[in-house]
């Protein structure tokens, strides 16, 4: 008997083989596909989370190459510094509590880019948040995000 429980011990853990995927963030009428934005961020040559190297960006977004963004000023930088891991949190209620939670810093943040329409899209973030089953929050961060990759990325060609 005592032989059998090595090789029942090594097909289970075999069989579980890790977590599942995780599920896309966005359908596919979001600007850039259905893909995912489930990473931790590293910096250089730092890893992140599924284990790849490289720049602070390297597989946002579905693989972008490294230097995704321009040159992001500090600005926009310390705004992408409080975005980031709320949009990095996987969609749902977690995520929705998060962005609440945050709300405040991303709006401090966001008005010292002196952008209107990223001012706008926040205070449509914490007018959602006022809703206790947090309704509308999910594609209020959304509007967020995209106009951050507007400021970020430019508009697109």
């Amino acid at each position: 008997m005592k032989p059998l429980f090595p090789l029942v011990a090594s097909l289970v853990f075999v069989a579980c083989g890790g977590a599942p995927p995780l599920a896309p963030q966005h359908g596919p009428g979001h600007p850039h596909g259905p893909g995912d934005h489930h990473h931790d961020h590293a910096h250089e040559g730092e890893r992140h989370a599924h284990g790849h190297a490289d720049g602070h960006h390297a597989g946002h977004h579905g693989g972008h190459e490294k230097g995704h963004h321009k040159k992001l000023g500090p600005e926009l930088h310390a705004f992408h510094e409080a975005l980031g891991p709320v949009w990095h949190t996987a969609a749902g209620e977690e995520r929705a509590k998060k962005a609440c939670a945050s709300a405040a810093q991303l709006k401090e943040k966001g008005a010292a880019t002196k952008d209107a329409e990223l001012a706008t899209s926040i205070d449509g973030l914490q007018k959602t948040c006022g809703d206790a089953k947090l309704v509308g929050v999910e594609e209020a961060l959304g509007k967020v995000h995209q106009r951050f990759h507007v400021l970020a990325d430019g508009p697109k060609p």
